[in-house]
């Protein structure tokens, strides 16, 4: 059987670079007004916010879903259901470009605060009533019901099964 059968006729490829969208999720100031907003409203007065709880915050802003199961784990007591805890790679990559900005601080604690740059932004993303209105909804109803020795609790009943 001949291999070259299917390409006998063609001479010659051309290849036409096209952009790529960018889905909102994964774009970097998306990312970083949602950090902003979740330590903002969930990380009250000037207190700073875990790697661990920025990304399972942000992965309850994903989908309505997601929102649904991180709802109901915050009004709920110990041993409620945990929703899945996803890491998202755009987070970090938020993350570090914000804290390389200094909208964001990292701490020797290794938690993360907003900075001077970061409060203004805070403020313009709140005055604007339009702008990321369900996020800001979302995290004001959530606001004090996730300390961080809630989601820590949770490291705690993580398993490895084999």
């Amino acid at each position: 059987m001949n291999d070259n059968l299917l390409f006998e006729d063609i001479n010659s490829f051309t290849f036409t670079k096209r952009p790529m969208p960018v889905p909102y999720n994964y774009r970097i100031m998306y990312k970083v007004a949602q950090i902003t907003l979740i330590i903002g409203i969930c990380c009250r007065k000037g207190s700073s916010c875990s790697l661990l709880k920025l990304h399972f915050i942000s992965w309850g802003l994903t989908s309505k879903k997601e929102m649904d199961a991180l709802a109901y784990f915050a009004n709920k007591k110990k041993g409620s259901v945990y929703p899945y805890i996803k890491f998202d790679p755009a987070l970090n990559r938020a993350l570090a470009f914000a804290v390389s900005e200094q909208i964001i601080l990292q701490q020797s604690n290794g938690k993360y605060l907003l900075g001077e740059k970061g409060k203004k932004f805070f403020d313009e993303l709140i005055e604007n009533q339009d702008l990321l209105k369900i996020e800001k909804n979302f995290l004001a109803s959530i606001s004090t019901k996730l300390p961080e020795n809630k989601i820590h609790s949770i490291l705690g009943d993580w398993r490895i099964y084999t």
